[in-house]
């Protein structure tokens, strides 16, 4: 798609990136209800996106490092987002996940998927990471089709045991992290938000 520009998502994207976000979560919600609390969402992994936007000590950043969008002209088509692409000792994590991917429903089976995977591969390559990874959930088979027809290898599968029944929601934090404390907020949302976040692709009808 020759018209098709993806680059670090600016700030005033996050409100569409994080409508975006909500729609995932609660598509992966109704197929995987023993995994997805509804209350993580708000609590946890909505906070972890919005730290995309700031630096290590907290302050705004006009861009993402981690967050690219894709556009067709002005318009918002999609965005992928990594994990963070640095521990707080500086150093690179050795491993890079893919925590999510979104097309605009009424602009997916053009491309804009495997445009945005190939974008992170390059990133990939050039910058010699140990591993890309994606997680996808079981159910959702365009996701899964999308990433191996990308050159992702299955490396490990996990399985569950538990009752059959919604998951309990968890109580949301009692307070948030001063922006002095921002660096380490990061790591500990992201580990937390990743509990969750990770893996959590659409369905791209084919990219």
């Amino acid at each position: 798609m020759s018209n098709l520009e993806i680059r670090p998502a600016p700030a005033s994207l996050l409100p569409q990136i994080q409508t975006a976000l909500r729609a995932t979560w609660e598509a992966h919600r109704a197929r995987q209800p023993h995994a997805f609390a509804k209350g993580d969402l708000e609590a946890h992994v909505i906070p972890n996106m919005a730290l995309s936007f700031q630096d290590a000590d907290g302050q705004p950043l006009a861009e993402s490092p981690r967050l690219f969008a894709a556009f067709l002209g002005d318009t918002y088509a999609g965005h992928i987002a990594l994990s963070p692409l640095q521990m707080a000792d500086g150093q690179q994590p050795g491993f890079i996940n893919i925590d999510d991917i979104h097309v605009q429903p009424d602009l997916r089976r053009r491309g804009i998927g495997r445009a945005l995977v190939a974008h992170v591969k390059a990133m990939a390559d050039t910058e010699d990471w140990d591993n890309l990874t994606a997680t996808v959930w079981h159910g959702n088979a365009d996701s899964a089709a999308l990433f191996a027809a990308m050159g992702f290898d299955q490396t490990s599968a996990t399985l569950r045991y538990g009752p059959d029944r919604q998951v309990r929601d968890h109580p949301a934090p009692a307070h948030h992290p001063t922006p002095r404390r921002q660096r380490d907020a990061d790591v500990v949302l992201a580990l937390v938000a990743g509990l969750f976040l990770i893996g959590l692709v659409v369905t791209l009808a084919g990219g």
